[in-house]
């Protein structure tokens, strides 16, 4: 039977995935996230990682095309060229807020963002969005960018969220959703 044991902290010295056996619980050396491998030494992440540098279904890698370095913790936007900036009320250009800073990120830079609501990878690819576009439940089950398809008197209106290129580098074909349901009208 195995020992149950508590602790308050157990702290890892970063190491390279490459040099770590499978079955392990590790920092990652190359992007500071807390990491595992699986039986078969497949690396992956756990959880959001200090550094954001593993795609999670809440944080995911973007790209800084804003000229400037994004602050630890501050909120983000993304822009239609799949590039994240400094998110602003009161700027037109940086409004769609999509997640934090998991680290400061200097211009051309990629690193970590925590989600405002999980990314579902994929889902969106082929359907001609750019990233930061709103996207709606549409009256056929599927998905729109188009809320002038609807009557506010016979439709429900339920933005699932903002349009999102895949992780990584920043890109202006639009392949994943990052949800936050929100319904607008309802008759």
């Amino acid at each position: 039977m195995p020992i149950p044991w508590k602790t308050t902290a157990i702290i890892f010295t970063p190491a390279p995935a490459g040099s770590l056996p499978a079955n392990s619980l590790y920092v990652d050396s190359v992007t500071n996230d807390l990491s595992s491998k699986d039986s078969g030494g497949a690396p992956g992440g756990v959880g959001g990682g200090g550094g954001g540098g593993t795609d999670t279904i809440m944080t995911k890698v973007m790209q800084n095309l804003s000229g400037l370095t994004i602050p630890i913790n501050s909120p983000v936007a993304k822009k239609p060229n799949g590039s994240i900036i400094l998110a602003d009320a009161d700027a037109v250009a940086s409004m769609k807020v999509i997640g934090v800073a998991l680290t400061a990120i200097a211009d051309n830079a990629q690193a970590g963002v925590s989600l405002i609501g999980a990314n579902a990878a994929g889902v969106l690819t082929g359907l001609g969005y750019a990233p930061g576009d709103d996207v709606y439940l549409s009256k056929t089950g599927g998905y729109t960018n188009n809320v002038n398809t609807f009557n506010p008197l016979t439709d429900v209106i339920v933005r699932l969220g903002y349009a999102d290129c895949a992780a990584g580098a920043a890109s202006a074909t639009a392949t994943d959703l990052i949800m936050f349901a929100e319904v607008l009208s309802s008759p």
